[in-house]
């Protein structure tokens, strides 16, 4: 296990295969390579956990909250370039899709980007977010009505 320092989450540790590597880093944060997903405290398993952290381990402050799309819209199909996310490696198929919300004190004004989705190879690993090709999906979508 190794130790981990956050802001939220105050001292925890994560096991060494929670590590993950986003090479190029993340729009605005390009020095933040290395990251771990955390399930929310308020979820009760981290199997069933709907909202994540991707905490950086590069920089305690840092830590974005990300749901599985998919669980609240299953029609989400984010097109991306396949040579874009070849860097990825092993099967597309086989990829973990998140993306970043914003969230308020007031759940109606949730936001989604559905525009920019994190994907992420969970047998590698490796990481990155990607500006998907669907015209119709906004970077701030409300994710309830």
């Amino acid at each position: 296990m190794i130790p981990i320092h956050t802001r939220n989450f105050g001292d925890i540790e994560i096991a060494s295969e929670k590590i993950l590597n986003f090479s190029h880093g993340l729009p605005g944060f390009p020095d933040l390579k290395r990251f771990t997903l955390i399930a929310d405290p308020a979820d009760l398993a981290e199997e069933s956990a709907v909202f994540y952290w991707l905490q950086s381990l590069d920089n305690a402050d840092v830590a974005f909250c990300i749901v599985d799309l998919m669980r609240f819209m299953p029609d989400y199909n984010p097109l991306v370039d396949a040579a874009e996310i070849a860097v990825l490696g092993g099967n597309h198929e086989d990829y973990l899709i998140y993306n970043i919300i914003v969230v308020h004190d007031d759940a109606k004004d949730i936001c989604v980007n559905m525009k920019a989705p994190i994907i992420i190879n969970p047998e590698t690993r490796e990481g990155m977010q990607i500006i998907c090709q669907n015209e119709d999906y906004a970077i701030r979508h409300r994710l309830f009505k």
